[in-house]
């Protein structure tokens, strides 16, 4: 059944970096009927529950291809802004103009994103999902609750090697987050307001006689949030190296009926293609 709009994107935006990223048109135009049509693309930016960027432009596809060239990447000057120590995230949505019903696909593919500070590396990282992720709504229909996890966390005191999970709220209510380790160690449970981002310092895992901990870490939530793994300096957790967004604890089978699959290949072949399924009933 024909939409009138593709998910929206969160990406993390750092304290202290800059951030660019170019939607992935050629992605989207896929996902149009025909691959023709046009699109309202919304850039939002928010920290604490404030907006600090809120534009609109359009962009027009025809087989697929955009037309009239690119628009220019999107910038978000981190280093220049004050913005704190907690993460924001910017939202990257795409609506059908006038909310015409030209969209046979909901999930289009995701460029990552670049972020930079001054004397720093480039660290580059992708993005969740704002909502309508399969294996989100899966585990949470499965388990009852929001679950996401790191495979494995290293924490070094005397190496330096620190982590951070980064639980964005771009929601309109708060959400309560806890995180354990394998261990039976945990932080203080975390509340996230709305349209807001907050670190969880895994250090707090080491007890006192400890200098390095290695393990896996879970957590969960009051709903679904969006996560990323930041690795930092232990003692100067706003020098970063690497982001990457989390994966959630999967509940769905890993193996189907041949025929079952062959049906589903079938159901996406047409839906591209704007036929109306239920029709076919």
């Amino acid at each position: 059944m024909a939409a009138n709009y593709i998910v929206p994107l969160i990406y993390i935006l750092l304290p202290g970096h800059d951030c660019r990223v170019r939607p992935a048109y050629a992605s989207l135009g896929q996902c149009l009927i025909g691959g023709s049509g046009r699109l309202i693309v919304s850039s939002r930016v928010y920290h604490d529950g404030v907006s600090h960027l809120d534009e609109q432009y359009r962009v027009e596809f025809r087989d697929g291809q955009l037309v009239g060239g690119a628009p220019e990447t999107l910038h978000w000057p981190g280093q220049q802004k004050d913005l704190g120590s907690e993460p924001g995230y910017w939202e990257i949505g795409f609506q059908a103009e006038d909310e015409a019903p030209i969209v046979a696909n909901t999930i289009a593919g995701a460029n990552y994103a670049s972020y930079r500070a001054s004397g720093k590396r480039l660290i580059l990282a992708d993005p969740p999902l704002k909502y309508a992720s399969p294996p989100t709504i899966d585990q949470i229909a499965a388990y009852g609750q929001f679950v996401d996890g790191c495979v494995v966390t290293r924490i070094d005191r005397k190496r330096n090697f620190g982590e951070s999970i980064a639980l964005l709220n771009p929601y309109n209510k708060p959400i309560l987050a806890s995180v354990f380790g394998h261990d039976e160690q945990k932080l203080r449970r975390i509340r996230v307001p709305a349209q807001s981002g907050r670190f969880a310092r895994l250090a707090g895992l080491l007890r006192e006689s400890e200098d390095r901990w290695v393990g896996q870490v879970q957590l969960t939530a009051t709903n679904r949030l969006c996560t990323y793994n930041v690795k930092h300096a232990f003692d100067n957790p706003a020098d970063i190296t690497h982001c990457e967004h989390l994966d959630s604890f999967r509940a769905d089978p890993t193996h189907m009926p041949a025929f079952q699959m062959l049906r589903q290949q079938v159901g996406w072949f047409l839906a591209r293609r704007g036929v109306p399924l239920h029709k076919l009933r």
